[in-house]
């Protein structure tokens, strides 16, 4: 199975993610983050963010019902 890239071309450092989600997997899949981050910390970090990502996503935000929504 190819992995699709998570990151967007034409950036000073090559690419970036597009959303946290990807961040999230990206970060999850560096070898190099593990080893500078120590990876008890980097696991910790994407396990507490991901729910963190989900909760947010699942409530439109005051300026959505504002600023987009017909009613």
């Amino acid at each position: 199975m190819q992995q699709r890239s998570v990151l967007r071309p034409g950036c000073p450092a090559g690419r970036a993610a597009l959303n946290l989600p990807d961040a999230l997997r990206a970060s999850d899949a560096s070898s190099m983050l593990r080893l500078s981050l120590g990876e008890s910390f980097a696991a910790a970090y994407v396990r507490l963010q991901m729910p963190e990502w989900n909760a947010d996503t699942r409530h439109l935000s005051r300026w959505q019902r504002e600023a987009t929504l017909d009613c």
